[in-house]
């Protein structure tokens, strides 16, 4: 599996240690590729349309790494992947997908998980996450996130 610094939705991501609850995790990924600023139909530069449906076509999925290990005593953490109209994530804000909740012993540095693929339907311009914490508060944690169009498999080419 491969990813680049274009295809991050999450970039060193520190978790949020203020209780329990949802929190907006910091940063979105721009679906439109940051190209287009007005209303109508998007385009880039070269005045192709942008699909304005970004689950259509191949799947691109989601993972989510945990870069330093996610800590807090009797707490789960529950990923959900979300759309919004904005960069900051702040209006017109839906929950694509979700995980269950995963025990933060779980979630040790290098524990890999995958959101699930960009699902049809996603038409607002800016995707990213957030996660709900309960049991108990966060002490730490910074996780990455990003975008692969497969995930890479161990069976032989025939």
């Amino acid at each position: 599996m491969m990813y680049d610094k274009q295809n991050l939705f999450l970039d060193k991501v520190a978790l949020a240690t203020s209780g329990t609850g949802t929190f907006l995790a910091n940063g979105s990924y721009d679906l439109w590729g940051g190209v287009y600023s007005g209303s109508g139909t998007p385009a880039d530069a070269l005045g192709n349309t942008i699909p304005s449906d970004a689950g259509a076509g191949r799947p691109k999925q989601l993972f989510v790494q945990v870069l330093t290990a996610i800590t807090g005593p009797g707490a789960s953490v529950e990923f959900d992947l979300v759309m919004a109209d904005d960069q900051a994530l702040q209006t017109n804000l839906v929950v694509l997908t979700k995980t269950a909740a995963i025990a933060v012993a779980s979630l040790v540095q290098g524990y890999l998980f995958a959101l699930g693929a960009i699902p049809i339907g996603t038409t607002k311009r800016f995707i990213g996450a957030q996660y709900v914490v309960t049991g108990a508060a966060l002490t730490g944690g910074i996780v990455l996130g990003f975008i692969s169009e497969s995930n890479q498999t161990a069976l032989p080419i025939l």
